[in-house]
């Protein structure tokens, strides 16, 4: 062969770069890192989740209690979830709720509830601007959520001096703590299935968690209302006084501190 035929030869049988040829992507990523000299360690954030199950599993633990202790008395307050009337003929009995049974449900709503946030939070905002993600972070709004109860009921306790108003403030932190303690059972089904299913499933339930928590609200204030108008010896005005301490306030406060710590 002549030098030209070979030539020609090399030019039919010429391979491409391997950096061209389809599915070598990664080659040529790397490659060019190579040429660049960029390739370094990078530090991986692998935060363990293992704790949210630690707090479903408490959850459960102390609902089994609960149920096998204290059956009647958690039926009784899940229906006067539903019934303004058994909420008064239970606060009138007096002590229908156990201290035992009322720490349980009262652990499982602040857990429940402060588990709710910290996934709301890890959903919608970035949480590299939180130094302290994970399990921390949960424990900071877990002891604010307690906080935000012990400041409530004192609130309250304050407004029943001013007021003089005694059978109501009673009346007033039964039904909330029949409220928030339905909230708690609601909330531990729920956020199971937000953790433990994937994709476009667990945001929906997220999502529809949130709105049925708002419900509840609105319809703990509605029955609040009642509650305040059923008194003979409160006034309109008290009554505007009296929620505007007790529920307007609380949520504007809690507005300011998640656009000062949050936005």
């Amino acid at each position: 062969m002549t030098q030209d035929s070979l030539q020609n030869t090399d030019s039919t049988f010429s391979y491409p770069e391997a950096d061209t040829l389809p599915g070598n992507e990664s080659i040529s990523f790397f490659s060019e890192y190579s040429k660049q000299g960029d390739i370094r360690p990078q530090e991986v954030n692998s935060q363990s989740n293992d704790w949210m199950f630690g707090v479903i599993f408490l959850g459960y633990i102390l609902f089994i209690l609960v149920h096998v202790f204290n059956r009647k008395r958690l039926n009784n307050i899940i229906r006067a979830f539903f019934a303004k009337r058994l909420v008064n003929q239970m606060a009138r009995e007096g002590n229908i709720i156990s201290e035992g049974m009322f720490i349980a449900l009262f652990l499982i709503f602040v857990s429940c509830f402060s588990l709710l946030i910290y996934l709301i939070i890890g959903k919608y905002y970035d949480t590299e601007n939180i130094g302290y993600w994970g399990f921390t972070f949960y424990l900071q709004i877990f002891i604010g959520v307690l906080l935000f109860l012990f400041l409530k009921f004192l609130m309250i306790k304050v407004s029943e001096k001013i007021f003089k108003t005694r059978e109501l403030s009673a009346a007033y932190i039964f039904n909330y703590n029949i409220f928030i303690f339905f909230e708690g059972l609601m909330l531990l089904p729920l956020l199971t299935l937000i953790i433990y299913l994937s994709g476009d499933y667990s945001s929906k339930i997220l999502i529809g968690s949130v709105f049925l928590i708002l419900s509840i609200i609105v319809f703990r204030l509605f029955r609040g209302i009642i509650i305040g108008l059923s008194s003979k010896n409160f006034q309109l005005f008290q009554l505007f006084l009296y929620f505007c301490t007790h529920e307007i306030i609380p949520i504007l406060l809690i507005a300011k501190l998640v656009k000062d710590y949050l936005v």
